[in-house]
């Protein structure tokens, strides 16, 4: 399980699609670790990290019951945020308080970088 869930995490870097991580790909994914990126990006990030299939949904054998609101035996975005609003610890390894001082030296680093496909 852990190779496919590095497939996953690359995937959600490699935002070209192309198999390959550049360094504004790199810039662009870690910047949802920084200490002043919202808990919407995080819970986004979050959400993409484990809807393993890409589906718009985390299904049942991805994660947690208790997030399935609706019992329908998957998790939309909006019951994957209601529970990690309920549960901050889930992001809590989303922010990497060393990025701030990353962006005090270099402050365009990682809030202006965009990915150009």
């Amino acid at each position: 399980m852990s190779f496919f869930f590095g497939n996953q995490v690359f995937d959600l870097f490699d935002e070209k699609r192309n198999g390959v991580i550049d360094f504004e790909e790199f810039i662009h994914a870690i910047s949802v670790f920084h200490p002043g990126a919202s808990v919407e990006e995080k819970i986004n990030f979050a959400f993409r990290l484990y809807d393993l299939r890409q589906t718009g949904f985390i299904e049942r054998e991805e994660t947690f019951e208790d997030a399935d609101a609706d019992m329908d035996g998957k998790i939309n975005k909006t019951e994957w945020k209601e529970f990690v609003l309920k549960n901050p610890a889930l992001l809590k390894n989303m922010t990497l308080p060393y990025l701030r001082e990353i962006t005090t030296v270099f402050p365009s680093f990682i809030f202006n970088t965009q990915v150009d496909d």
